[in-house]
């Protein structure tokens, strides 16, 4: 099973939470009175893509399902009538039973505090639940905070995004106001204001310093992946430390002047590229705060990068010694120690118990599926200045699998650090499930890469 079974939401200070739809006996009924539950409108996606999920909002929080998530991300749930527990097996796949939803919550309806019992791998978990209809609902951040599975709310778009192949981490907001940079940086057009900027009318679709889209291969752009998306995203890359410098604790550099883009699926499509390119830097998508008629740009769609939690520096820390000791390789040269280096430090298990950090200054091997592999060997090469990604698709077992490409001596290849594969251009393990998606990203990366 791959990370993506284990592996962005909050609105403002509202608590995501999820149900889990399991018909209880009476005596892990309600125990007291109950309260209105109103269906929840926000998008939905999972990994970019929307799915369904009966979801309401209860005293101003919203609650999903847990057995349709579960569904989605393939992770086992059952319920122990002897212990009258809920019980969720990460290192097993779903199994339908027909209580799945096939249709969002249209109509309000009462809730009541729940007494249900779930346990997580066997340990008990104490998360608040409600009950509606039978059915017990949890709250989301109590439980991807669990399964270690990022979740973001965008309040531009009123998306709610749940990605499985990143860690998850505690929302940040803004607490410090940085200092004012010394002077203007400039490239061609202004890229920092001297002043802080509190207001941003729109006047157009797109917005760029300049058409990056004009250097990449023009095969690679179609209604979805548009120049649009492309200058938005490669501006931020090419920005990164830029916007880093002056950025206040959400990731937002009040004096830098953000791209933009404004489609009906733009939103869905810059988060596959952040899910596919984030490692050591780290995207989001958002909507700068001083905006003045997004209501005009249906769509509209901005990108900034996220600051790292504890976690991460912890295991930025370990992996810059990792690094030292590949300074003075080639390119594949170093390529070739990261596998080897990320191979050594993991054994494939089933499950994935292990961090970012137990795998760059642990003292036992690490237990991990080939998502730990994928995104310790990407970690190392983003740090290394490596264009790298992740790449997710079916192998000839018949199971999901993850892998990666790099860019090395002018070509992008294919390592699989988790078959042990390194720099081929022959690769039959596994068939990528959206190459166009790819050959996209290699020109966001490296521009004219595919021509």
């Amino acid at each position: 099973m791959t990370k993506s079974r284990m592996k962005q939401a909050v609105r403002g200070l509202a608590i995501f939470v999820l149900c889990a739809a399991f018909m209880l006996p009476p005596a892990v009924q309600a125990v007291a009175a109950g309260v209105r539950a109103v269906p929840t409108t926000s998008r939905l996606l999972l990994d970019g893509r929307e799915f369904v999920c009966s979801a309401y909002n209860i005293n101003g929080n919203n609650y999903f399902k847990l057995r349709d998530l579960l569904q989605a991300i393939n992770m086992h749930v059952d319920y122990d009538p002897v212990t009258a527990t809920i019980r969720i097996q990460t290192f097993r796949m779903y199994t339908p039973d027909g209580s799945e939803s096939t249709a969002r919550a249209v109509s309000a309806t009462t809730a009541v505090p729940s007494t249900a019992s779930l346990a997580l791998d066997g340990r008990p978990q104490g998360w608040t639940a409600y009950n509606i209809g039978g059915n017990n609902f949890f709250k989301l951040r109590d439980v991807l905070k669990a399964l270690d599975i990022y979740v973001h709310y965008d309040g531009v778009t009123d998306t709610v995004s749940i990605v499985t192949n990143r860690w998850y981490e505690e929302e940040q907001t803004a607490t410090t106001v940085p200092t004012p940079p010394p002077a203007v940086i400039t490239g061609g057009t202004e890229l920092l204001s001297p002043m802080r900027i509190t207001t941003k009318t729109l006047t157009s679709d797109n917005l760029s310093r300049e058409d990056f889209s004009q250097q990449a291969n023009p095969a690679v752009f179609d209604s979805t992946y548009t120049r649009g998306i492309y200058n938005l995203i490669r501006q931020i890359i090419l920005d990164y430390d830029i916007i880093l410098s002056g950025a206040d604790e959400s990731g937002v550099n009040p004096y830098y002047h953000y791209p933009h883009t404004a489609s009906q699926d733009a939103y869905l499509t810059v988060q596959s590229v952040f899910n596919r390119i984030t490692a050591y830097r780290r995207y989001r998508t958002f909507g700068e705060p001083y905006l003045t008629n997004t209501w005009q740009y249906p769509g509209y769609i901005s990108a900034t990068h996220v600051p790292p939690n504890q976690m991460i520096r912890d295991a930025d820390a370990a992996a810059e010694g990792i690094l030292a000791q590949a300074a003075a390789m080639t390119t594949a040269g170093k390529v070739r120690f990261f596998n080897d280096f990320v191979r050594s430090r993991i054994v494939y298990a089933n499950t994935r118990t292990g961090t970012l950090l137990d795998v760059y200054a642990g003292t036992e091997k690490v237990p991990g599926v080939c998502s730990l592999y994928t995104y310790a060997f990407q970690y190392l090469c983003d740090k290394a200045g490596i264009p790298v990604m992740s790449v997710s698709g079916v192998a000839v077992t018949g199971i999901r699998h993850s892998w990666n490409l790099v860019y090395a001596d002018g070509v992008w290849f294919t390592v699989d650090v988790t078959a042990d594969i390194v720099l081929t251009n022959a690769y039959t393990f596994a068939v990528d499930e959206n190459p166009r998606l790819t050959a996209f990203i290699k020109e966001v990366l490296v521009p004219g890469s595919t021509k």
